[in-house]
């Protein structure tokens, strides 16, 4: 997916000696006075508010993640040549790691907070009191206690029922059952009682046939196109040129730029449109079905006779059918070829091996 930038907002950071929370551009505690840790991170105010001065933003992102000196330490913005402090050369100095995603965009209002100290109220993104200057950081809360082992005792257990479990095994077994019964087999002696035979020839004839499909896709020799919409024919993740599209983002995150600033983006892909049509086109298509049939054992296809300038033979079907006679019953079999059709002789006894639905699965002579 294209990543689509929204502009830029100031990020924070919390002081380890006094919990205050700083700019992320102030390098110094606002609270206690201590300096910023070089191992600090930066984290998302509990408002942003996108940075709309265009000078501000073409510096942000002109400068890239701060450097800290190697040799004292000090955070220095990325485009900076010289320590801004001692005044060493940057180029032994160790870049911030940027790029990490800090959370969902904040821009929703947040209310207002009660100092602790005085009961004055103050906008949530404040970091300290404006009435008595009281670090306003939200007291960090205390992990929840694990459960006592006894906290358990004398709680209903969980588990699958009893009856569940009987059902499952009864299900299991009847199941088990059917299998083998299913495929379960028997032979009996089977006398040849009569033959069948059907022969046929499908007659096709061009006729109009209707299809859908993209307008790029419609073959040339299509005879008509008719009604068309539009749909979305496939996603991409840059934007299309020359084509009809939509723009599909995500939810709006912050990413860490290194330097005391956040990069609001989104995630965002294009759908692209294109025209959906119905069109036409003359295929052959089966028109009529000309059918011999006989008891016999001399099968033979039908006379098809004169067929018009837009007809044609199709496809030739046959269908071979042995008649047995086994204790009282009757068993139907199909054999695969006009062969193996002429080899069961009115009176000739073979033995059928039969399913447990009475299907002939095997044939052999007696």
């Amino acid at each position: 997916m294209a990543r689509k930038s929204l502009g830029y907002t100031e990020l924070e950071w919390t002081c380890p000696f006094c919990n205050g929370r700083n700019p992320g551009t102030v390098t110094i505690c606002g609270n206690c006075g201590s300096p910023q840790p070089e191992d600090v991170e930066f984290h998302q105010p509990v408002k942003e508010t996108l940075i709309t001065d265009a000078e501000q933003v073409a510096e942000i992102e002109s400068r890239g993640a701060d450097i800290h000196c190697a040799y004292c330490g000090t955070r220095n913005p990325g485009d900076a040549i010289t320590c801004s402090q001692c005044g060493a050369e940057l180029t032994e100095g160790e870049q911030r790691e940027s790029g990490q995603v800090l959370g969902a965009h904040q821009d929703k209002d947040v209310p207002d907070v009660k100092c602790p100290a005085c009961g004055t109220m103050n906008p949530a993104e404040a970091p300290m009191c404006s009435q008595c200057g009281q670090n306003l950081a939200a007291p960090v809360t205390e992990a929840k206690p694990r459960p006592s082992a006894t906290a358990t005792v004398g709680k209903k257990q969980s588990g699958v029922p009893v009856l569940a479990i009987i059902g499952i095994a009864l299900f299991g077994c009847i199941a088990i059952f059917l299998f083998m019964l299913l495929f379960r087999s028997e032979e009996v002696v089977g006398t040849v009682q009569s033959a069948e035979w059907e022969r046929a020839v499908v007659i096709e004839a061009l006729q109009d046939a209707r299809y859908q499909d993209w307008e790029s896709e419609i073959p040339d020799n299509a005879t008509s196109i008719g009604r068309c919409e539009q749909r979305i024919h496939h996603t991409q993740p840059e934007p299309p040129q020359n084509a009809d599209s939509r723009e599909v983002c995500g939810t709006p995150y912050t990413v860490d730029t290194g330097s005391g600033f956040g990069e609001v983006v989104q995630d965002c892909r294009y759908e692209v449109f294109a025209d959906y049509c119905e069109y036409t086109v003359l295929e052959w298509a089966a028109l009529d079905t000309i059918v011999a049939t006989g008891n016999d054992y001399a099968p033979y296809w039908p006379d098809v006779g004169v067929l018009e300038e837009s007809q044609r033979e199709g496809a030739r079907n046959e269908d071979f059918i042995i008649i047995f006679s086994t204790d009282g019953d009757t068993v139907r079999y199909s054999p695969s070829s006009l062969e193996s059709f002429t080899q069961f002789q009115p009176g000739s006894e073979w033995i059928l091996e039969l399913n447990a639905l009475g299907g002939v699965i095997g044939v052999e002579p007696q």
